[in-house]
């Protein structure tokens, strides 16, 4: 499959920002460890701002937009955050006893998943499926591994350490992955169909049907994400330059992509119902240029 790309046009928001991005739509969402920003089209909703730790990227749901312990309903964005309450699953449920290393939401926004390394004389990691109301689900059968990154998605639930491990929604260890570092990212494709694993220096595209190696890249990538269908990987190098990588020909030369400045993150989302498969790509700028986002050419 070659990968042939007109010029995209990139779209700039109206306010400056860094951090984690989800698009999905005419949304765009930009999180930090404390702050979650979202706006809808030229838009911006009100900001919610947490006082703990919430690591991880953000997700944009049919109904929800959620990040960290957190969901707003799309519907109604003035009624605020609802807040996850992930210390009633946990052994000591003592205020400041568990420290968030990692959440990750499904795609339906209804389940999420939390690595917590809990702290006191003999500390130790939990990771665990709660509902969207703080019930647990399932406790990780690898969960006292901590792990800083972590993914979601419709039957599969993974931990970033390394040597990532698999599991189902029963919490139950289905693989373990050969990647040597801790990810960065962890990204399904639709349908749990295929996952890249983003390391420092190097991409890894698995099939999750048995688990076999579809691609790798080599370099000096500091992000990736896939598109839906998990036919194109996105990526940003330490130079901020985009390029597009075809798992169908892996050793083929990255195709750079033209930026407004360099990169330093990126998200792949649906479009805004142009036509069926239609998507779109967001940027974090590193120089402080404001996020833009553009819409891809289809394969």
């Amino acid at each position: 499959m070659s990968i042939h790309h007109a010029a995209l046009e990139w779209q700039l928001l109206p306010a400056a920002g860094a951090g984690l991005l989800a698009i999905d739509g005419e949304l765009l969402a930009l999180a930090t460890l404390d702050r979650l920003q979202v706006w809808q089209g030229d838009s911006a909703w009100p900001a919610v701002a947490s006082a703990s730790r919430q690591p991880g990227w953000p997700r944009i749901t049919p109904s929800h937009v959620c990040w960290g312990n957190s969901r707003i309903e799309r519907h109604r964005v003035g009624a605020g955050a609802q807040r996850i309450d992930i210390g009633a699953g946990l052994p000591d449920s003592t205020p400041g006893a568990w420290v968030p290393r990692a959440f990750a939401w499904n795609p339906a926004g209804d389940m999420l998943l939390v690595s917590v390394l809990l702290t006191g004389p003999q500390p130790h990691a939990r990771s665990l499926l709660l509902g969207a109301g703080g019930q647990v689900l399932a406790a990780l059968a690898d969960g006292q591994a901590v792990a800083d990154s972590a993914g979601l998605g419709e039957r599969l639930a993974i931990l970033g350490h390394a040597r990532a491990s698999v599991h189902d929604w029963q919490g139950r260890l289905l693989q373990r992955l050969d990647n040597p570092t801790p990810a960065l990212r962890l990204d399904l494709s639709a349908g749990d169909a295929r996952l890249l694993i983003v390391e420092y220096g190097r991409l890894t595209l698995i099939g999750c049907a048995d688990w076999q190696l579809l691609a790798r890249w080599s370099g000096r990538w500091i992000d990736a994400a896939l598109d839906a269908d998990g036919e194109r990987v996105w990526a940003v190098d330490t130079d901020g330059r985009l390029a597009a990588l075809d798992p169908a020909q892996p050793d083929a030369a990255p195709q750079l992509i033209d930026t407004l400045a360099p990169v330093q993150g990126l998200a792949v989302g649906v479009g805004v119902g142009v036509g069926v498969g239609d998507q779109r790509i967001a940027v974090v700028h590193s120089n402080g240029l404001a996020p833009a986002w553009a819409a891809l050419p289809p394969v």
